[in-house]
């Protein structure tokens, strides 16, 4: 796990295993982390494996984020963690960004519409979202 900052953007880049143990190392470093940033980048491009208690940390992250102002994006370019992110629906709550971004040289309108495009292309062509207790056809 390696953070970096920059003006008002930390990074934070999680590496190797975010599982029960690792979670809550993150879980308790991660409320310093928010306090004095605007947007939080978590990248998981290198993480090799999460479970539930991983996923749990990054909801947990994303609530703190969001309960003081502070806006998280995740930058997922490994298939398999976002797959495990689609699969559990977590994809809806998150801010996704295929790429990790530049901080300092992205415009905020810029950063909005990649959002935008980022959400458009985390869900399938074809496929119709499923409402809560309506069956799937």
């Amino acid at each position: 796990m390696t953070i970096s900052d920059d003006r008002d953007t930390r990074v934070i880049r999680l590496t190797g295993e975010l599982d029960t143990f690792s979670c809550q190392r993150l879980s308790r470093l991660s409320r310093s982390w928010l306090r004095g940033s605007r947007k939080v980048v978590v990248n998981l491009d290198a993480l090799e494996y999460i479970d539930s208690s991983g996923l749990s940390s990054l909801v947990g992250m994303w609530v703190d984020a969001k309960d003081i102002g502070v806006q998280m994006i995740i930058s997922c370019n490994n298939p398999r963690i976002h797959r495990i992110l689609e699969i559990t629906g977590l994809l809806k709550f998150f801010t996704l960004e295929s790429t990790e971004p530049e901080p300092a040289s992205i415009p905020a309108a810029m950063v909005a519409e990649q959002n935008t495009a980022s959400r458009r292309l985390a869900q399938p062509s074809g496929v119709r979202p499923r409402l809560r207790g309506l069956p799937h056809s």
